[in-house]
């Protein structure tokens, strides 16, 4: 591969890159060049041991729509949708982070701020909107995921209320004995899920 037209910094990385990453960089199935070449290898280069990404998958599809896969493309569409799930799930997580940290910090501190309300409803709220799907109507994930995403980050709003509860008092693991996770992850449920 030449890379004498390639930016320094791109050509230094490719000098460093394991042999598995320049496989993955040279194989296609679409003709090369310059800036084909630098997009793959800079994704290559960011995401080494992720799927490969969106742009990259949806090139892919094409392809075999073009060639009449429809087996294939199913495969392809049906990685892309877990992919959007996964964004979605990581992002809710995010915000969820966010309601969690501040309803452990009510519980230990047996008081709230408008801070503190504020950040928990517009947290709320912006879960609501990340999870409802608007073409298709109906939600991204089911209250049963939604549970699941809020435990599996819960460590984490654990972490974050230890540094600011009582000005990091508490160790995470001490916090942790002072509030009751279920209240905790069902009272954030409460806010996030859309009234029945």
């Amino acid at each position: 591969m030449d890379t004498a037209n390639f930016p320094p910094e791109v050509q230094k990385a490719l000098a460093n890159a394991s042999p598995e990453v320049l496989k993955r960089i040279t194989e296609s199935t679409f003709p090369y060049n310059r800036l084909d070449l630098m997009w793959k290898f800079q994704l290559q280069y960011k995401y080494p041991n992720s799927e490969k990404p969106a742009m990259e998958e949806i090139l892919e599809l094409k392809d075999m729509l073009l060639k009449g896969d429809i087996k294939g493309s199913l495969a392809i569409v049906e990685e892309l949708e877990q992919m959007s799930k996964d964004d979605k799930i990581n992002n809710i997580g995010s915000y969820g982070i966010i309601v969690l940290l501040h309803l452990i910090k009510q519980q230990v501190e047996n008081r709230s701020t408008r801070s503190w309300e504020s950040s928990i409803r517009n947290s709320a709220r912006t879960i609501q909107r990340k999870n409802k799907r608007r073409k298709a109507g109906g939600f991204y994930l089911t209250p049963e995921e939604l549970r699941l995403t809020l435990e599996e980050v819960y460590p984490d709003a654990v972490d974050a209320a230890a540094r600011e509860v009582e000005e990091g008092r508490y160790e995470p693991e001490e916090l942790e004995e002072l509030v009751n996770k279920e209240e905790i992850i069902d009272r954030a449920l409460a806010l996030i899920l859309p009234p029945e």
